[in-house]
């Protein structure tokens, strides 16, 4: 049994650390583009339904990330950040690996398991760590790296599109981008880099599994604040083509409206990440929902391609500032649970939120359905909003503005000392 250990003096972020999370980030923005390119070059016989083998990769692809995402906090309280990174990184490599093989069916799905788990355990140890140690403001500006990643692949299937024809050229591309980014995997994975944290040892910090912070009423509605951020953004990104449709658009006027959104998305990334620390994280997480809010019932009143930008002028940064919101009003120790389980409520919710908007689209116009739905969710948002302002017990932030690149130091946020029950990694 682990003895309760005093807290050790925090260590400035290592510059060369900050730089190799933010290329891993890049990284990991290729890796959806890249996972799709697999799929689309998956050679299959003509006896078998494409249909429904993609569908059950999809299936595995989803269940083995969510799977990683709720054992991340379990896997950092026991090996801490080193090994977790480094094993998130290996698994992606051997993924990406398989792919560069050109792998069939059912070598495919395993494949596929393979690097959406260690996506998980990857990008969510590295996005921890950032968000407890590292810059406030890189939280926010972190996605940028992210998208620049799927912009470079997306781009580069486009030039082999123009260039040689698709897919007669793309096996040459699915090949470099693969064996890149798995030699740049196999380079961290086999980088022994210590990172810096509040424990004596240096790596390991203890935090609550999935089970115990849903014995925690206290946290259910930074749980909710969570998923109705992901189903938010769900709502926008599944009605962009109907929207654009009703408009009388085309499938040019869909690729416009999006390339538009994710240009306004950086601009917004840019300028809120600057904001945090200039202006408290709650009162910047209500500004960017309800503009999300207004924006929507513009969309329904003017479908112009303008007005979708600027919902995704905010909704690109409510995420990272809920997140940010979340560790300032909890604390560290739930986070990773709450990453976790947000993942899997909102993997599970949104079949239901399609069918809703798909019905409400149906009698009344997909504008009016992703109105409604983005209203409701706003206010199941707001009212988690005021129940963790009022039920957390924490005291009032002071008036004094944070330094945005500070690393995080309240003493909420340092271990003083491990909990009875939690030494050892062993639950209640």
């Amino acid at each position: 049994m682990r003895s309760a250990s005093p807290p050790a003096s925090r260590q400035p972020i290592g510059a060369l650390l900050i730089v190799l999370l933010i290329a891993a980030t890049c990284i990991l923005g290729m890796l959806s583009t890249v996972q799709s390119l697999a799929l689309i070059f998956m050679e299959l016989s003509d006896q078998v339904d494409r249909t429904s083998i993609l569908g059950q990769i999809t299936v595995v692809q989803t269940v083995a990330y969510v799977m990683a995402s709720l054992l991340v906090g379990t896997l950092l309280s026991r090996w801490g950040y080193n090994r977790t990174f480094l094993i998130g990184a290996a698994l992606s490599a051997v993924g990406l690996f398989g792919f560069a093989l050109n792998a069939d069916y059912p070598a495919q799905l395993i494949t596929q398991a393979i690097l959406s788990a260690g996506s998980a355990l990857f990008a969510m140890s590295a996005s921890l760590y950032l968000l407890i140690h590292g810059w406030r403001r890189l939280a926010v500006w972190l996605p940028i790296a992210g998208l620049l990643g799927q912009l470079f692949v997306n781009a580069a299937v486009l030039e082999v599109e123009r260039t040689s024809g698709f897919p007669n050229g793309s096996s040459g591309l699915y090949l470099v981008l693969t064996l890149s980014a798995g030699v740049l995997f196999a380079a961290i994975a086999f980088t022994r880099l210590r990172w810096r944290t509040v424990m004596p040892t240096g790596e390991a910090i203890w935090y609550y599994n999935p089970i115990q912070t849903l014995r925690d009423r206290q946290t259910w509605p930074f749980l909710g604040l969570m998923v109705s951020v992901a189903l938010v953004n769900t709502a926008v990104v599944n009605s962009l083509q109907s929207v654009v449709f009703m408009a009388d658009g085309s499938a040019q006027d869909v690729a416009n409206w999006s390339a538009l959104g994710w240009f306004c998305g950086m601009l917004g990334i840019a300028l809120w990440g600057w904001l945090v620390g200039r202006i408290s994280i709650e009162r910047l997480l209500l500004l960017t929902f309800a503009g999300t809010v207004v924006g929507a019932v513009l969309l329904w009143l003017l479908p112009m391609p303008i007005v979708y930008a600027g919902i995704q002028f905010f909704l690109s940064v409510v995420g990272s500032l809920a997140l940010l919101y979340v560790l300032d009003r909890s604390g560290i120790h739930h986070l990773p649970s709450l990453m976790g389980l947000g993942i899997l409520a909102a993997t599970v919710l949104n079949p239901l939120l399609q069918f809703a908007m798909s019905t409400i689209a149906s009698a009344l116009g997909a504008s009016l359905a992703l109105t409604l739905l983005i209203i409701g969710l706003g206010l199941f948002s707001g009212a988690c909003w005021w129940w963790a302002q009022r039920n957390t017990g924490m005291s009032k932030k002071s008036s004094k503005k944070l330094d945005p690149d500070e690393t995080v130091n309240s003493k909420d946020h340092i271990t003083q000392e491990i909990p009875i029950a939690l030494r050892g990694g062993k639950g209640r």
